[in-house]
């Protein structure tokens, strides 16, 4: 009879890794580490939804009448530069200056009267040189007050 082909033997199971070592697997990924003074940032919001909006805020209350201006509206300004005269002041106040004559038609203004001027005082004495005070002499007189100033002139002042 005719011989049978030889089967062929029958492969070998792989090797076993010894047991005391754990099978070979990825590690799981470490966090990072933050460096110093720096903190991760937070996580983001969840992305909004197709459609949708944050809510508005709500308008201010509508007044029941609007409220009165603190101070007047003033009137429109004049075109051309031109302002009509101020009303004129409380009878109670003080006219601020005395009202000026009116200018003659041709220019000329009558030259004004002559005002008294303001009483000046004498000049005063030079007074001595200051010496340095010795242990041995008196010691020297308060000098005098200065001379009071004149009384100011209330066209002076204007």
């Amino acid at each position: 009879p005719p011989s049978a082909p030889p089967t062929p033997p029958p492969p070998s199971p792989p090797p076993t890794p010894p047991p005391s070592l754990p099978p070979p697997s990825s590690p799981p990924p470490l966090p990072p580490v933050p460096k110093a003074g720096y903190s991760p940032p937070p996580p983001l919001p969840p992305a909004p939804q197709a459609g949708w909006k944050p809510p508005s805020p709500l308008p201010p209350a509508p007044y029941s009448s609007p409220p009165p201006p603190l101070v007047p509206p003033l009137p429109p300004a004049p075109l051309g530069g031109y302002s009509p005269p101020s009303p004129p002041p409380h009878p109670s106040l003080p006219p601020r200056n005395p009202p000026l004559a009116p200018a003659p038609a041709n220019g000329y203004a009558p030259p004004l009267p002559n005002l008294p001027l303001p009483s000046v005082p004498p000049p005063a004495l030079p007074s001595p040189p200051l010496q340095p005070p010795s242990p041995f002499s008196p010691p020297l007189p308060p000098s005098a007050p200065p001379p009071p100033s004149p009384p100011e002139r209330a066209w002076a002042r204007s």
